[in-house]
């Protein structure tokens, strides 16, 4: 289930294959394990940071989505208190306008 979100989203690598190169590594010798655990860390490390990246922009995005939709709220507020404020003869000249 973790790894159709994460492929489907995008998101990075599948905890699937994470997981079977984390049994490959266990499986190998000791010596083997401890000459090359830097392309691991590496790897790990550029994913971490790619993630916290992505969650950098996702939370701005949130945030501008968020302002976007409360002036739109206030926007809407501020046209049905001025349309309530409306005499007939205006609302009569409004129509008469759009008719026009």
């Amino acid at each position: 289930d973790a790894e159709a979100r994460s492929s489907s989203t995008g998101a990075g690598p599948s905890f699937a294959a994470a997981d079977a190169d984390a049994e490959a590594r266990s499986s190998t010798t000791s010596a083997a394990v401890t000459s090359h655990p830097a392309p691991a860390v590496a790897s790990l490390a550029a994913s971490i940071s790619e993630l916290k990246a992505r969650q950098a922009s996702l939370r701005a995005e949130k945030r501008a989505v968020a302002k976007t939709l409360k002036n739109e709220q206030r926007r809407q507020k501020r046209l049905k208190s001025q349309a309530k404020a409306l005499s007939d003869a205006d609302l009569l000249e409004l129509i008469r306008l759009r008719n026009a």
